[in-house]
C-alpha cells in the first residue's frame, strides 16, 4: 500500500513538474515564435544594413584587371606565297584601377535617409513587442 502511494506521488510530481511553466517562460516562448515580431525583427535587421551599404557606395574602389593571350603568327614569303614559319607567343598585362566617386547626390541622399529608415524599423519593432 505504501509503495503504491509512493509511486502515485512520484508520478504526480513528475507530471506537474514537466508541465509547470511560469508566466515569464510563456512570454519568452511567445516572443520567440510570434510571426509578427519575427517579421519586424527581420525588417529591423535589414534596415541595419542600409547605412553601411550607403557608406560603402561613397568609398573608393580598387580593382585588379588582367589579361593573358596566346598569339600565333604565320609568316609567308610574298613572292612565292610559301609559308616560312610560325611564331607562338604569349601577351599579358595587368593593372590596378582605383576609382573614387567625387559627387553623387543620390548617394548622399540615400545616406541621409538611412538613419530615418533605421529609426522607423526600430519603432515598428518596438510597437510589435508591445
Amino acid at each position: 500500500m505504501k509503495t503504491k502511494l509512493f509511486i502515485i506521488i512520484l508520478l504526480l510530481l513528475f507530471k506537474t513538474s514537466a508541465h509547470a511553466e511560469n508566466l515569464l517562460q510563456i512570454y519568452e516562448m511567445a516572443m520567440e515564435r510570434d510571426p509578427k515580431i519575427l517579421e519586424a525583427e527581420a525588417n529591423r535587421n535589414a534596415a541595419l544594413e542600409i547605412k553601411p551599404q550607403s557608406i560603402a557606395r561613397l568609398l573608393p574602389t580598387l580593382a585588379i584587371v588582367g589579361n593573358l593571350t596566346q598569339n600565333r603568327y604565320d609568316t609567308q614569303n610574298t613572292f612565292t606565297n610559301l609559308q616560312i614559319g610560325q611564331q607562338h607567343f604569349w601577351d599579358s598585362n595587368a593593372y590596378l584601377k582605383l576609382s573614387q566617386p567625387i559627387y553623387h547626390h543620390d548617394y548622399w541622399v540615400q545616406l541621409s535617409q538611412a538613419d530615418n529608415q533605421l529609426a522607423q524599423a526600430e519603432a515598428e519593432y518596438g510597437a510589435e513587442q508591445q
